[in-house]
């Protein structure tokens, strides 16, 4: 019965009539014909979307039966194509596509409906149209045009931790066990680029970093502080992928609210981030289950509610049938993740081009100029001093946290710059305090920007070796310019214990409000180890 016509709905019965890839190139073509270069003909400014509203037209034939009706023109599109989706999803270290029919079990079991249903928001017109236009340029010339850069923020699922586990095997000394290769935001980049034809169309980059929660990245993002690779221009799209396992980190008593309050801050401070012009369009992968899920955002971001189209089909795979939800959901749900986010951005970008609002602008010809000649543009953003370790931070090893903090040291007794090799390889590289009664001490003088907000990154844990630290820090401000010999101090304590058994990143924020140091000032930031256990520091940001 109902079953059934799902299965008949989703069957994959073999290649697309054309394929998606041909679809693509050969409604390019027309466009080129008609109006030359799409990207700057004003007559072709919504060429993206003729593109899109022909290489999705009924050329390829909806594979199986059901009740066509039902679904949205996204959801009747993916089944036309699904099968281009399985033969784009063969991971670049499975040449022989040994992992084929187990990919294809996952994929049957996931409704098309079911992914329409599960959106619970469409972000601004503006900023599909400005996505849409990286798309249009970058099919049109690659050589000339950059890709479309995606910035995945998230904790340890998104990292890739537990990726591997899978009920079918893996070749020895593969990739695919490596989180880096098997997480959901590497097989979406590599199956978004299968699909237009090995054209390298999005580029992603993984933020994500067991420990962390959306109020750590957010002072980051709204100060834009992002590795080198992203700057000056930052990403087109900012994906929130922090799920409820990362809220709960700490320890709230609604993790639902906690999410809400959090994601309402994040999307406020992306908004405002951008100093080149318009922020990223914002993407929120939302996890909780049906009833706890979190709508906030509506007409400001993407919402996907994932949790149960997710659930029906790690539990296809018997490896991750069992796994209690606090556990990572295994290879089968790191595909599940890549398909519906390509679901999703496929849905937002028909229906833009189906409503009044589809106009997309030529290729602007100063964005870069204006990016580069901004002073608000640089390593720093808008900050007076910002570094942030981590794998994908400004930092990433401790001789470069030595090298960036060393020309404001003044004074310094008993802080290092060191990493954590109990992984076996470095991570949670960070200032330590290495000695009792620590002190380091920074010296910023005529400051070209205003500190409004002190914002940190700090490890807690329940380790000996650093559950009894804590530290005092001290903002010391002489406001030249008003004739001052005074300096006006600012003080306070952050602890290292953490009640969890896992180490967590601490983001502590703070507003000094009147006490903010204006421009010309001159400022002290002292940082003194004041506990009986080390300190960790893994960023600091001293912002307008």
């Amino acid at each position: 019965g109902k079953r059934e016509k799902h299965r008949q709905v989703i069957s994959i019965t073999g290649a697309s009539k054309e394929s998606f890839a041909l679809a693509l190139r050969t409604a390019l073509d027309t466009i080129r014909k008609t109006h030359g270069d799409p990207t700057q003909d004003k007559a072709a400014g919504a060429a993206i979307c003729s593109v899109l509203s022909s290489a999705v037209s009924d050329t390829a034939s909806t594979s199986g039966g059901g009740d066509d009706n039902e679904l949205s023109i996204a959801a009747k599109r993916w089944t036309s194509y699904v099968a281009d989706v399985l033969a784009a999803s063969k991971h670049p270290d499975d040449p022989k596509y040994s992992h084929l029919e187990w990919t294809k079990s996952l994929l049957v079991e996931l409704s098309p409906s079911a992914m329409a249903r599960a959106l619970a928001s469409q972000p601004p017109p503006k900023a599909v149209a400005r996505v849409l236009q990286i798309v249009r340029n970058r099919l049109y010339d690659a050589e000339k045009y950059p890709p479309l850069r995606v910035a995945v923020l998230g904790g340890a699922e998104t990292e890739g931790q537990g990726c591997d586990i899978a009920s079918v095997p893996l070749p020895e000394g593969s990739i695919m066990a490596n989180p880096t290769y098997c997480s959901w935001p590497y097989r979406f980049e590599q199956l978004v680029n299968n699909l237009a034809g090995g054209v390298k169309l999005v580029e992603v980059t993984n933020l994500a970093e067991d420990g962390t929660d959306t109020a750590f990245m957010t002072p980051l993002l709204r100060n834009w502080i992002y590795p080198q690779s992203l700057l000056p221009h930052g990403p087109a799209i900012i994906i929130n992928a922090y799920t409820s396992k990362d809220y709960s980190s700490y320890g709230a008593v609604s993790v639902k609210d906690t999410e809400k309050n959090e994601m309402e801050a994040f999307i406020s401070g992306v908004e405002g981030s951008n100093p080149c012009g318009d922020p990223p369009l914002i993407v929120h992968l939302d996890d909780f289950a049906d009833g706890a899920a979190t709508t906030v955002g509506v007409d400001h971001v993407l919402s996907l509610q994932y949790n149960t189209p997710m659930a029906k089909v790690i539990k296809t795979d018997k490896a991750t049938k069992t796994i209690p939800n606090h556990l990572p959901f295994g290879m089968a749900g790191h595909l599940a993740l890549s398909w519906m986010l390509t679901f999703a951005l496929g849905d937002m970008a028909l229906h833009h081009c189906s409503s009044a609002q589809s106009k997309i602008p030529v290729a602007p010809a100063v964005m870069e100029s204006k990016c580069k000649d901004s002073d608000a543009v640089d390593a720093q953003g808008r900050c007076v001093f910002a570094f942030f370790a981590g794998p994908m931070g400004t930092v990433t090893r401790p001789n470069q946290i030595q090298q960036y903090v060393a020309p404001y040291v003044v004074e310094n007794t008993g802080w290092q710059a060191t990493t954590d090799m109990s992984t076996g390889f470095s991570r949670k590289s960070g200032l330590v305090a290495v000695e009792p009664e620590a002190k380091i001490v920074f010296q910023f003088k005529d400051i070209a920007k205003e500190i409004r907000y002190v914002n940190l990154m700090t490890l807690k844990s329940s380790a000996d070796e650093w559950k009894d630290g804590r530290a005092k820090f001290s903002l010391l401000v002489n406001d030249k310019n008003a004739g001052s010999k005074d300096w006006l101090e600012t003080s306070f304590e952050i602890e290292g214990s953490y009640e969890s058994p896992t180490h967590i990143t601490y983001h502590f924020g703070f507003d000094l409000k009147a006490n903010a140091a204006k421009m010309g000032s001159d400022v002290i930031f002292r940082i003194e180890s004041v506990g009986t256990a080390s300190f960790k520091i893994l960023g600091i940001m001293l912002c307008s």
